[in-house]
């Protein structure tokens, strides 16, 4: 993760929160309002596929503004969902997103932790969800490794993330948050 450091001026990791239990935070360097500071990693749900089974005792099912969810659990069957989809969309020996954030360290994308972000309400959060589908074809198929998502259902020319994207200052230290209701 010390790339990102080297290119952003910042670099995020996971540590202990007093908000709830765990939380990112950015351990070097400070973050400037407009920068996309994490991704929100995990299997994409297109409307009408089913989820229900990964829905169970699952807090990080994120729904988009038009009913796309974004299951970013790493453990349990979500992250067997993830791990199949993944394998199934498969280029030959080319990897077409990342896996790596589904341990919760030594991440291949260094912001692939945006799952992790806690609440902070309304007047605490300091970034806010942007949706964003990004067209494929435009990525070179050795840098689609580095893509924290991966879908669910047949695959598509094109793929959604969602980013968390600096609305403040962030200084080093601090504890990112989120208001969970501030889709852009």
């Amino acid at each position: 993760s010390g790339i990102n450091a080297e290119y952003g001026g910042f670099e995020v990791g996971i540590g202990s929160s007093v908000v709830h239990r765990r939380g990112v935070f950015v351990k070097e360097g400070t973050v400037s309002p407009g920068t996309i500071v994490a991704y929100y990693p995990g299997t994409i749900y297109l409307p009408g596929d089913s989820i229900l089974l990964q829905s169970f005792s699952n807090s990080f099912i994120f729904q988009c503004s038009d009913g796309v969810f974004i299951d970013g659990k790493h453990n349990g069957i979500s992250g067997m969902f993830y791990r199949s989809a993944s394998e199934k969309n498969r280029l030959g020996p080319y990897m077409t997103c990342d896996t790596s954030w589904l341990m919760l360290s030594d991440f291949q994308n260094p912001l692939a932790c945006g799952q992790i972000v806690n609440n902070g309400g309304g007047d605490n959060a300091n970034v806010c969800y942007c949706e964003v589908d990004i067209d494929l074809r435009l990525i070179p198929l050795k840098e689609r490794k580095f893509i924290p998502n991966v879908l669910h259902s047949e695959p598509s020319a094109f793929i959604r993330l969602v980013v968390l994207v600096a609305t403040k200052h962030i200084n080093m230290g601090e504890e990112i948050l989120s208001s969970y209701f501030s889709i852009n």
